[in-house]
């Protein structure tokens, strides 16, 4: 155990009832210098409380002569060093993180010397160095908020960190037992967002000896020590104290001051080193080899061909730069960043801002899950950032560092290697992307951040629309959506040198020409680019914006003016009610992998979330309007969903993304005729949200596929954060202490052997299941799963087995068949979505169908012609699962099910196919089953199959 000292600071004595307190050198250290900043004199003292030191002193001070005689000069030194005035602030912090004297002293000082020291002479200089005051006035300031620094609470955790040796580590150096109990339902904490009180009754009540939470936060915080780098901020979240601002004393913005007292700051922001955390995660071997994912997707013959975008890496922004040099070593970290604010209390009243970091070298399908995302720092409120690059200073600092390369072991290879990390592309919305390119923003003449379209101002509204051609009356240019004026990286850095030397009225007046009111720090990274590295996020642009804009076009709310919203694409409160109760109606007829159902749209639609828009834009707006909304409207309608649905894609070809260019052209070419139609009174129509589609095809090629860019990991993360908070006094630390938890936690995965001792047990995933729960085959990749039954077939399902076993063995002639089958209610394919039958549904009309699928199947093209050749060819069925089972036929067991076939589908005008009832059963094996699908069913009996794949018409 570390040597202990007594300590005699005022408020050790004050808590032992004048007694002192032993802590480590450190902590007394600490103690002292904190006494000295808190009471400069001992007049500042309240008299009260001076007898406290006075009668300590008279009672333990032996002669300075004496002690002089039995203590070596080393003592003195280390004696006079804590408690001298002037001790840096750095020697300070050496001592708290490694709980030690320096080396120099270390080999000198003798343990029993400085403690016999200690114990006779705990002050020196009494009169000066002890004073004492009331513990209430280090909990509070005057504000009445917390005191992060006070000393009494800093005893805590000195104590358990000098007890480490005994309470968290058994004989053998290892974790005890307990302690791997303790992390284990710590982790459940975490996971489950348990209360501090509850949890302390469950460690109560599982009578789990020496356990704490305190203990197990400590013990979490020693395997993986990453902690956050906390920075002084405005209380009014103007600036962070950073770069040139760092001496500043108080906010140029708001004239508020940066101290509360004794240079303790009043709010402070908080970032987690992504260099740490890299490397924590390459010292583990299996997450080294995860990481090469980047290596092996760009070193694929299809990668070579050029022909698709898959992932970021596909982009042109990437090329780029593995051609400028960069991405040489195959372990470098290629990185995605997101900016957004959320409010962190539902009556939202403070606005909090996140920066999150996706490593694009993990797969896609583990890339966004909560244990990978990277959350950089935490911006608090209560209000938006003003300056934008003083928070992102502690952030660009590292990624320099990272740029330019730092020192990291490969566990794989067991050597140590030279690691760099880039940032790809950073997305957000408009107003965060404002932010964080010091752009002027969507309300300003140049809020494109792609080209130099002039915006038109309304004077009625206050704002400035984007229309490519102008209303009549105004002066405004015209533009070419096929050539509009495009910004550059250079044009960028020309705009801000512009900015620079400007000043007084003319410094306005080019800002609000250049859309640029200052550079960005971004430009300091070599992998960023001026606007390549900003991609349209679809999240908020199409769902978040335009759907629900057009939807207010429809229904006559978009103007304030009533008489602008009198026009024939205008339907009525009746059809939207019609259209809500059909929606509402078929909400358990959709599949599970839909994600959420069908939502009343005409009463719910304020409360719909993107992905809500995002189902109304590609499953349910064409087939509900199609009855409703004239022809060409539906028909330019029909163009945007067909676009959208291709952005959605995982994969896109060269040709698709052509298409997309040219679909979102036609649509915004539409709009702007059918609902601008050319009148100033309609202005407010011509949104900024319409003009970025047209430059949805330029961000794809530019920085991979939509989905590698949008926002929804980062509003998932916003969601997951909101719980987590459950300090009103002191949120934001509340929360940095959460989201420290949280990834340390998330680390805990790279270090093995901890974490299968802790985890071990969950991890072992039992495959003995029984075979009426789960079945399977050597050769397949699906997999029959629970409730399942013994069944014997009937004559009927008989006759439709032996034709499956004819049709599949090519045989006509069959050997006995056993009518005895085993009956499962789930199938779980081989891309892993699980689709029911009607077996499993045992809810009836409470549960969700999720049986309603689509089938790929080869079929005869001359079936018709009895003497014609066979000719196969591959075609789409859709149906309903009665059941699946497992059957057994000349020692072979296959998977098969049982299906309902729809009759003879159709093509709508603009929407999916439709049909009117079912057909023919069928034995069909289940490896034909390719996904689930939705059957809406409308008033007039038809009956539209929604599907995610993109089927729509257009004229």
């Amino acid at each position: 155990m570390t040597d202990r000292v007594l300590c005699t600071c005022i408020w050790c004595l004050q808590k032992s009832g004048g007694q002192g307190r032993t802590f480590s050198r450190s902590t007394r250290a600490r103690h002292m210098k904190n006494q000295r900043n808190t009471w400069p004199t001992l007049e500042n003292t309240p008299v009260s409380q001076r007898h406290l030191v006075t009668s300590f002193a008279a009672n333990t001070i032996t002669p300075l002569s004496n002690s002089l005689q039995s203590s070596s000069a080393n003592t003195l030194l280390l004696t006079n060093i804590n408690q001298d005035e002037n001790q840096s602030h750095d020697e300070v912090q050496s001592y708290i993180i490694s709980d030690e004297i320096p080396n120099e002293d270390k080999s000198e000082i003798s343990g029993s010397e400085e403690n016999e020291f200690a114990e006779n002479h705990p002050l020196l200089d009494d009169e000066e160095d002890e004073y004492s005051e009331n513990e209430s006035l280090l909990l509070e300031d005057e504000e009445g908020e917390y005191d992060e620094t006070d000393p009494l609470l800093e005893d805590e955790e000195d104590e358990y960190n000098e007890e480490r040796d005994e309470l968290l580590i058994d004989d053998n150096g290892e974790i005890s037992d307990d302690l791997n109990k303790g992390l284990w339902l710590f982790h459940l904490k975490v996971e489950h967002n348990i209360s501090e009180v509850a949890f302390e009754k469950i460690l109560k009540s599982l009578e789990i000896p020496g356990i704490s939470l305190f203990k197990l936060q400590k013990l979490l915080g020693n395997i993986i020590p990453i902690k956050p780098i906390i920075v002084d901020c405005c209380i009014n979240s103007c600036i962070a104290f950073t770069g040139e601002l760092i001496n500043k004393d108080t906010c140029p913005y708001c004239k508020e001051s940066r101290y509360k007292f004794n240079k303790v700051a009043r709010k402070c922001a908080a970032y987690w080193s992504l260099k740490d955390s890299l490397q924590i995660q390459y010292k583990d071997k299996d997450r080294s080899k995860i990481l090469q994912y980047r290596h092996n997707y760009t070193s694929s013959n299809e990668y070579s061909f050029g022909d698709q975008i898959g992932d970021v890496f596909d982009g042109v922004h990437y090329k780029a730069l593995v051609s400028s040099g960069l991405f040489s070593d195959y372990r470098d970290i290629a990185l995605m960043a997101s900016t957004d604010g959320y409010q962190i209390f539902r009556q939202k009243r403070d606005d909090c801002w996140v920066i999150l970091l996706i490593n694009a070298n993990l797969p896609p399908n583990i890339r966004v899950q909560h244990e990978n995302l990277i959350i950089s720092a935490l911006i608090p409120g209560p209000k938006t950032p003003k300056n934008f690059n003083s928070f992102l200073r502690p952030l660009v600092d590292e990624l320099k560092q990272l740029q330019e390369g730092v020192q990291c072991f490969d566990s794989l290879t067991e050597r140590t290697f030279i690691l760099h990390a880039h940032i790809l592309s950073w997305s957000g919305d408009i107003p965060a992307l404002a932010k964080v390119m010091c752009t002027t923003g969507h309300n300003s003449y140049k809020a494109c951040r792609f080209c130099s379209i002039c915006g038109t101002y309304c004077q009625e509204n206050r704002h400035v629309y984007f229309p490519l051609k102008p209303p009549a009356g105004t002066s405004e240019n015209q533009y070419d959506p096929k050539n509009l004026p495009l910004r550059t990286h250079e044009s960028y850095i020309d705009d801000i040198n512009v900015i620079k030397y400007a000043n007084g009225s003319s410094h306005k007046r080019k800002v609000q020409e250049r859309g640029v009111y200052d550079q960005s720090i971004l430009f300091e990274l070599k992998s960023i680019k001026f606007p390549t590295s900003f991609p349209v996020d679809i999240m908020h642009g199409l769902f978040e914006n335009i759907a629900p804009s057009m939807l207010w076009h429809w229904s006559g709310t978009f103007f304030k003016e009533d008489h602008n919203n009198n026009t024939d694409y205008v339907l009525s409160n009746k059809v939207w009610t019609e259209i809500g109760n059909i929606m509402n109606i078929n909400r358990k007829n959709m599949p599970l992998d839909f994600g959420r159902p069908p939502i009343d749209i005409q009463r719910h639609s304020a409360a719909f979330k993107a992905e809500d828009w995002s189902n109304w834009v590609n499953l349910y707006s064409l087939p509900l309007l199609q009855n409703y909304l004239s022809e060409r409207y539906l028909n330019g309608w029909a163009k945007f969903v067909h676009a959208v649905k291709l952005c959605l894609k995982q994969n896109i070809t060269m040709t698709e993304l052509a298409v997309i260019e040219k679909l979102f052209l036609e649509f915004v070419t539409h709009y702007e005729r059918e609902y601008l139609q050319n009148d100033p009174a309609r202005l407010p129509a011509a949104l900024i949200s319409y003009h970025y589609l047209l430059h949805i095809a330029t961000s794809i090629r530019n920085t991979g596929p939509a989905w590698a860019t949008w926002q929804y990991p980062m509003e998932r993360l916003c969601g997951m954060l909101l719980p987590l908070v459950r300090s009103k006094q002191h949120p934001y630390t509340n929360l940095q202490n959460q989201i420290t938890i949280w990834t340390q936690f998330s680390h805990l995965q790279y270090k093995s052997e901890i974490y299968h001792k802790i985890f071990g047990k969950g991890l072992e995933k039992s495959i003995n299941y029984s075979e009426n729960r789960v079945f399977t085959t050597d050769s397949a990749e699906e997999e029959l799963q629970s409730p399942s039954r013994k069944y014997c077939m009937d004559r009927v399902e008989m006759q439709r087995l032996k034709a499956y076993y004819i049709t599949a063995l090519n045989e006509n002639q069959l050997k006995s068949i056993t009518q005895s089958v085993q009956k499962y209610g789930k199938l779980r394919t081989k891309n892993g979505l699980i689709i029911n039958s009607k077996l499993s549904n045992r809810k009836g009309d409470v549960a969700r169908t999720n049986y309603c699928f689509s089938a790929q199947l080869l079929v005869d093209r001359n079936a018709h012609r009895p003497n014609a050749p066979i000719i196969l060819e591959e075609k789409e069925f859709f149906g309903e699962v009665q059941y699946f089972f497992s059957h057994q036929y000349d020692e072979q067991w296959s998977m098969l099910a049982y299906v309902q076939w729809v009759r003879n589908p159709q093509p709508s005008g603009h929407g999916p196919l439709k049909f009117r009832d079912l057909g023919a059963f069928e034995v069909i094996n289940v490896s034909a089953i390719c996904r689930s699908v939705g059957f809406l069913r409308m008033p007039n009996n038809e009956i539209y199959i929604i599907d995610r794949e993109n089927r729509v018409k257009f004229r």
